[in-house]
């Protein structure tokens, strides 16, 4: 008998302007503020409104861009994340 405790293989990776980039656990329902928040919240460097999330679906790549600081502001609807999503937080232009 083989119980399962937990699935290790689904999987967010968050990179580019956020407190500590690297790879999170999905778990159901998972939005973008969340992983955000997982990964420490922007750096001071970040393009709140520029957000791209990456989703790949079979041979077939589509990219997102998402204002995350309009979501943060309760002006935009969240955006849910999907198994194997890439967000990618770049840095804002001054």
């Amino acid at each position: 008998t083989i119980l399962v405790k937990e699935r290790n293989s689904l999987k967010i990776y968050v990179a580019g302007q956020v407190q500590r980039p690297g790879t999170l656990a999905y778990s159901t329902g998972m939005n973008l503020v969340e992983a955000i928040t997982k990964s420490g919240g922007f750096s001071r460097l970040a393009s709140r409104n520029s957000v791209r999330v990456t989703r790949k679906s079979g041979t077939e790549e589509r990219v997102f861009e998402v204002a995350a600081g309009k979501i943060e502001e309760g002006r935009e609807p969240n955006f849910e994340l999907q198994p194997g999503d890439i967000v990618f937080v770049p840095e804002a232009m001054f």
